[in-house]
C-alpha cells in the first residue's frame, strides 16, 4: 500500500516544514528507497575511510615492526665487526710470536752447530 502525500505550502516564517514527502510529491517507498540508497552510498564511504584508515595505520605498524629488525642488524654487524678485529688482532699477534720463536729456535740451532763445530775442531 503507497500513500500519497499532497505538494505542501511553502512554509510560513517561523513554522514548521512540511514533509520530505509532501514536498516533493513522493511516495513513502520513494522515501524510503532513497534513504536506504543514502545509508548505502554512506556506508560504502564510511568503509572505504576505514579501509584507508587501517591501510595507514597498518603501514606504520610495519614500518615500526622493522625499525628493531633494522636496529638489531646494526647492533649485530657492530658486534660482529669489532670481535673479526679483535681476531685479526690475535691472529696477527700469534703470527709476531711464531716469528720470534722460530727465530729464537734459529739462534739455538746456530749457537748449537757452532758449538758442535768448536768441540769437533778441538779434537783436531
Amino acid at each position: 500500500m503507497t500513500a500519497y502525500y499532497p505538494r505542501a505550502v511553502p512554509p510560513q516564517a517561523g513554522g514548521p516544514l512540511a514533509p520530505f514527502t509532501a514536498q516533493a510529491g513522493l511516495s513513502t517507498a520513494d522515501v524510503v528507497r532513497d534513504q536506504a540508497a543514502d545509508a548505502g552510498h554512506s556506508s560504502v564511504e564510511a568503509g572505504n575511510h576505514a579501509a584507508e584508515v587501517a591501510s595507514q595505520q597498518a603501514s606504520g605498524v610495519v614500518a615500526e615492526a622493522g625499525r628493531p629488525g633494522r636496529d638489531l642488524l646494526r647492533q649485530a654487524h657492530g658486534q660482529l665487526t669489532a670481535q673479526a678485529a679483535h681476531g685479526q688482532h690475535r691472529a696477527a699477534s700469534a703470527v709476531t710470536v711464531q716469528d720470534e720463536s722460530v727465530s729464537s729456535a734459529q739462534a739455538v740451532r746456530d749457537q748449537a752447530l757452532a758449538a758442535r763445530d768448536a768441540v769437533s775442531d778441538s779434537r783436531h
